[in-house]
């Protein structure tokens, strides 16, 4: 079943509506996306690409390389890289290096097929020299990845597509594109439905436009008027597709939280009980002559309660995610996943097993240290979520229901997907609520350690008049204090002091939650937009959503809540 959905949804190799296809995207040494794909003899890169210039000085790479300090003797280095230096190529996998040919600015197909120790340039066959090999870092695109800052090193090259398999399973497929939103270019990977953008620097610079030679299909414009209605489905828990519409539904409600473990809830109201079952809402906008219709949610009716005014009886229905069936049944008791045994394959396999939703499956190389025991009160919803930790993934959901296993992102990596302005096509309310908590923010670090059999006390002021947490403008001293510092091998004074003054800064941070209310844009709970709404003094602030409250009503309304940081000291 999982097959046949992705297949459908892959079959067209399209991009989403709000997104341009381009032939290619190019950087200029600044730029890289991290593809998140272990980079080990398992994987398989299909590279269509072309360097922007030839140098004869400078490092030009495309992969990653790992120092492997406990190697005692031989060649310390795992490789997973393609190199231009001297004007050739060379590919480097595990501690092996093989000739490619001379580099040029022609477009090549590059296909590193190490599994079977293989590479072709444009089809032509060459053996590659290697053995198992694990570098324990991320493939980069337009870069080289690496556990040492010295050995990153960033290129100029344009790319077509690339294709990744890891064991055989396509687990990527980048179209260059750009969003449509802001302009911000990127790779999109329709094998998950994911826009990766640029990580370093700077920006990409844009290839040309794919045009097709049928028309270009239009589609709505979020921030222009329209008409709005809403339709229901059951869905067939067999197939996971829509089984009949029903036309009882008074009102609807979804809730999403990436604080609740199941995700989302929906609080709908129809005419007559419904018996417990799946429902999938849709959102249909028609503007001139263009209609879409968009997924919102898809969930389990199990909770109802009614209400009758002596004419007309109304039930409310609550419903869960289909994460719910995950809670439904405690893992038994003892059950233990061994050492060594790999984290996603198990997860994928215990998540598609326990719940009838399609499982979205990912793959990756992280395996457990040690054994990974259930505890007594675990529901595998728990013991799931604990064990894609591990490998820094969390369960997530699409608006069809499928599950997935998302990587846990860094804040500072995302970019907006969307920017709310107060212009004259704002589909933002102006009703804005902002709150935030400076309790605790010390203005004074004391850290305590031992330089050579002495104790060395170092202190670090907030004495920043600009600083609302600096001891002048709180009228008081508020000390965060530190006896076992994270400091490797035998520190300098000078160290101490440097970590003492991250230190304050770091914790001279300040959340703040923002809550805005708007017309309806495609947005997920967990993307990263920008505000600009200079009547709240919300200027070019990136924030990140939390939670979001969608009315399926007039005008869908949606309560958005969204966190972002400041610094308030360095």
């Amino acid at each position: 079943m999982l097959q046949e959905l992705k297949e459908e949804s892959n079959m067209a190799n399209s991009l989403p509506s709000m997104y341009i296809e381009l032939e290619y995207i190019e950087s200029s040494r600044t730029q890289y996306i991290d593809t998140g794909v272990n980079a080990d003899s398992n994987l398989q890169v299909v590279l269509d690409m072309a360097y922007s210039s030839v140098t004869n000085n400078n490092y030009t790479n495309i992969g990653a390389i790992k120092y492997d300090d406990t190697v005692t003797t031989g060649d310390k280095y795992r490789r997973y890289h393609m190199l231009q230096q001297g004007g050739n190529l060379r590919q480097y996998t595990n501690t092996s290096s093989t000739n490619i040919g001379q580099a040029d600015t022609n477009r090549h197909i590059f296909n590193f097929d190490v599994p079977n120790n293989k590479y072709y340039v444009d089809q032509e066959e060459t053996t590659l020299v290697t053995s198992a090999f694990d570098t324990h870092l991320n493939y980069w695109l337009f870069g080289r990845n690496s556990d040492r800052t010295n050995l990153r090193y960033l290129s100029s090259m344009k790319i077509y597509n690339c294709k990744m398999y890891y064991n055989n399973e396509l687990v990527r497929n980048f179209i260059p594109c750009y969003r449509k939103s802001d302009n911000e270019i990127g790779l999109y990977d329709i094998v998950n439905g994911l826009f990766y953008s640029n990580q370093g620097s700077g920006t990409f610079i844009k290839g040309p436009e794919i045009v097709e030679n049928i028309p270009k299909i239009k589609t709505i414009d979020w921030t222009k008027s329209m008409k709005q209605r809403f339709e229901y489905y059951e869905v067939d828990p067999n197939t996971w597709k829509d089984k009949k519409m029903i036309d009882s539904v008074i009102s609807a409600t979804i809730d999403k939280d990436r604080e609740s473990a199941t995700i989302e809830t929906a609080n709908i109201e129809v005419i007559n009980t419904l018996g417990e079952c799946y429902i999938r809402i849709y959102l249909i906008a028609t503007q001139d002559d263009i209609t879409e219709k968009i997924p919102l949610a898809t969930c389990l009716v199990q909770t109802p309660s009614s209400d009758f005014d002596g004419k007309v009886k109304n039930v409310s229905m609550t419903a869960y995610s289909p994460l719910t069936e995950l809670k439904e049944n405690p893992v038994p008791l003892g059950f233990t996943l061994l050492k060594n045994d790999n984290v996603m394959e198990n997860a994928y396999q215990m998540t598609k097993d326990h719940c009838r939703a399609p499982v979205v499956k990912t793959s990756h190389n992280k395996t457990l240290t040690e054994n990974f025991v259930a505890n007594t009160e675990d529901t595998y919803l728990d013991y799931v979520s604990d064990l894609i930790s591990q490998a820094k993934f969390e369960f997530d959901l699409d608006e069809l229901g499928q599950i997935l296993f998302s990587p846990i992102q860094n804040f500072e990596t995302l970019q907006p997907v969307f920017t709310f302005n107060d212009d004259d096509n704002s589909i933002l309310l102006p009703e804005v609520s902002l709150k935030h908590d400076i309790y605790g923010i010390p203005n004074v670090v004391e850290v305590i350690t031992t330089i050579d059999n002495e104790i060395y006390t170092s202190v670090v002021k907030n004495e920043d008049p600009n600083s609302p947490t600096s001891i002048q403008n709180r009228g008081r001293v508020i000390t965060h204090r530190v006896t076992n510092p994270e400091l490797y091998g035998i520190p300098t004074k000078a160290q101490v002091d440097e970590y003492a003054t991250q230190l304050l800064s770091s914790l001279s941070s300040v959340e703040y939650t923002v809550n805005i209310s708007h017309g309806y844009y495609p947005l997920r709970v967990g993307d990263c937009i920008r505000l600009n709404y200079k009547k709240a003094e919300l200027n070019n602030i990136k924030a990140r959503i939390i939670s979001q409250s969608i009315k399926c009503g007039t005008g869908c309304t949606v309560s958005t809540t969204a966190t972002f940081t400041k610094k308030l000291w360095k």
